[in-house]
Formats: structure tokens, sequence, C-alpha cells
């Protein structure tokens, strides 16, 4: 098992238990006497595991840098951001040409979506209100044809009301 792996299997809580074995007497003890190498040069297990635990924040701080995302994750983030936004995050991103090219193609394609989508409700919304006039056209249409047919129907009746009293005369 390599420095690293051993490194992932030690908690925390394990450098702690460390820090209570080596008192404040112990480290007196160690300065105090004039043969041993003073207790910073040492080789302890707790500066083991202290320069382990340094490189493996500076590996994780390197990898966190470097660390590029996948399409997925670009695709969830990047998407939806303004332009300004997008040309920031592409940057500190330092995404490669193709990768850029895609992203900027794929909001391409999500605007034009998006576009459409209103397209399609303003036109629908358009076209439920045009259909609302034409039912109150129709409806009134109807209502007019009816007045008009009551109104020939009145006239025929007082056209026969002169004939007749003509006649009767």
């Amino acid at each position: 098992m390599c420095e690293f792996e051993e490194l992932l299997d030690i908690d925390d809580t394990t450098l702690f238990e460390f820090e209570d074995t080596n008192t404040a007497k112990d480290f007196d003890t160690e300065e105090s006497s004039d043969s041993e190498v003073p207790s910073s040069e040492c080789s302890t297990p707790e500066n083991n595991l202290k320069e382990e635990k340094e490189k493996w924040e500076e590996e994780l701080e390197y990898l966190l840098k470097n660390y590029k995302p996948t399409n997925e994750e670009l695709k969830e983030t990047m998407l939806s951001l303004s332009v300004k936004d997008f040309n920031t995050q592409a940057k500190a991103l330092k995404l490669d040409e193709t990768t850029l090219q895609w992203l900027k193609i794929q909001r391409k394609r999500s605007k034009n979506r998006l576009a459409a989508l209103k397209s399609r409700s303003k036109r629908e919304t358009l076209t439920s209100a045009l259909q609302r006039r034409v039912d109150e056209l129709v409806a009134e249409n109807q209502s007019q044809a009816k007045y008009i047919k009551e109104l020939e129907k009145r006239i025929r009746q007082t056209e026969n009301r002169v004939s007749t009293r003509s006649k009767a005369k």
C-alpha cells in the first residue's frame, strides 16, 4: 500500500490521538536533552502525519484548481449563465476549443428552443383570442339574422294587413 493510500486510511481522530500522547512534558524532556536532535527536526509520527496531510491538501488544492468538469456538469452550469458570466467561466475553466464550440452551440440551441416556445405560446394566445372574437361575431351574426327574419316577418304581416284593408274598401 502506497503512502497516499495509507493517508486515506488515517482520519483526523488518529492525528488527535498522536497529539494527546505527546504532551508538553514529553516535548520539554526532548528539548532539554542535548544529545538528541531538536523535536522540530525529528521524524515523529505526528510530523509524518502533518507532512502527509499537507501533501494531501496540496494535491487536493491542485486537483481543484485544474478540475475540468464533465460535459453534463458543464451543460447544467454553463448553459444557463448570462453571456458575460459564460465568457468569464469559460476563461476561468480554460476550456478547449471543441468544448467551447459545443457549449456555444448548445447555448444557441437552448435560446432557439426558448424562442420557439415563446413563439408557440404567443401564437396559441393570439389564435385563442381570435377564435373568441370569431365566436362572438358568429353569435352576433346569428342574432342579427334572427332580428332580420323578425323584421321581414313584420314587413310581410304589415303588407298583408295593408293589402287586406285595400281589398275591403
